[in-house]
């Protein structure tokens, strides 16, 4: 959508021109070419389950759930967003053999297949493997689309767990966001602070990337700190939200 001043310039141009008005042209320019496109962000949710799986209708099948966001606006957005969905979703089913061709039904089949497989003598524990993943928009600005990915796996032994997971996507890229990109110089010092702050028994000699995940709401930046630096964090970790007057100046948005 273009901006008011853009449409103030172009509907004054020929007028100003036949007044030679060259300033006051001059004038609305600048404010066009300052002037920031909205970002209009339109999505949808697909769903996909074990309960129209052919063979879960004369075996016993694990229940899977997968509620995914699929982002139909803008189009920059739409295969960066779909294919790291699939990326994570697959990794977390131990999906292994598949491309980005591959289709969700196609994985959780399988996720079916190796479930049963692994307890081939008795359907009570491969009924009991459940999987959940939902996605959903977190934040959205014109210079930040962020996407929480959470949910919910049980693969055997004595619990499951519950992780979270986002993705940070630049709508005029149409990249995902690098750390380099996203944080200024200091951020990782500052986070620090913050979450010992919030935490004072936490005990941080260094703070390593892969330890933390970074995401966006409404409310500000959310950082989820993971002792053990896995990609899946289970929710007993730290999480902390940081207010955006506070963490303005860390990041580059």
């Amino acid at each position: 959508m273009k901006c008011f001043f853009i449409r103030l310039a172009q509907a004054t141009f020929d007028n100003m021109i036949n007044h030679k008005d060259k300033f006051l042209y001059t004038i609305i320019l600048l404010f066009a070419w300052g002037c920031e496109q909205t970002v209009e962000y339109k999505s949808h949710i697909d769903t996909f389950t074990t309960e129209n799986a052919i063979n879960c209708f004369s075996d016993t099948c694990p229940a899977v759930v997968l509620n995914l966001v699929v982002i139909d606006n803008p189009k920059s957005l739409t295969e960066v967003t779909n294919n790291w969905t699939k990326l994570v979703a697959f990794q977390l089913m131990d999906f292994t053999d598949y491309d980005m061709q591959t289709s969700f039904n196609e994985a959780i089949a399988s996720y079916i297949n190796s479930s049963q497989i692994s307890y081939p003598e008795t359907s009570e524990l491969s009924v009991a493997h459940e999987l959940s993943i939902d996605t959903d928009i977190s934040y959205k600005s014109n210079e930040l689309l962020s996407i929480l990915l959470s949910g919910y796996a049980f693969s055997g032994g004595a619990h499951g767990y519950d992780y979270e997971l986002y993705g940070n996507f630049n709508p005029h890229t149409g990249r995902e966001f690098s750390r380099d990109e996203l944080l200024k110089e200091g951020f990782y010092a500052f986070a620090k602070a913050q979450l010992q702050k919030e935490f004072p028994n936490l005990s941080i000699a260094e703070l390593p990337e892969n330890y933390l995940q970074i995401g966006f709401s409404d409310a500000g930046m959310v950082i989820i700190y993971n002792e053990l630096g896995k990609e899946a964090i289970p929710l007993e970790n730290k999480q902390l939200i940081i207010p955006w007057e506070i963490v303005e100046d860390y990041v580059t948005i």
